[in-house]
């Protein structure tokens, strides 16, 4: 469900993977991350590396989006089972 929610989110412009990517960022660079002294240097790389990793995600769900084919439908309980497109 959470799945379909945050497809749902993101479609409507709620909040959307370029919102976190943002955030990841922002992060970052005020924790100084690349700059701190860390025992395992390969889980610093890798959060350095997320926000490019993402960016690379959206974009390939963007152009599958784009390429058109069936949209899902889905309900949601808390909207009196509404069927919502995906």
């Amino acid at each position: 469900m959470f799945g379909d929610f945050s497809s749902l989110a993101e479609q409507l412009g709620v909040y959307t993977s370029g919102d976190y990517i943002a955030i990841m960022e922002h992060l970052i660079a005020r924790w100084d991350v690349g700059n701190l002294k860390v025992k395992d240097g390969e889980d610093q790389a890798y959060v350095m590396s997320l926000p490019t990793r993402y960016r690379k995600l959206a974009e390939r769900k963007r152009q599958r989006k784009d390429g058109g084919g069936a949209r899902e439908r889905v309900a949601f309980s808390w909207i009196s089972d509404r069927q919502v497109e995906l």
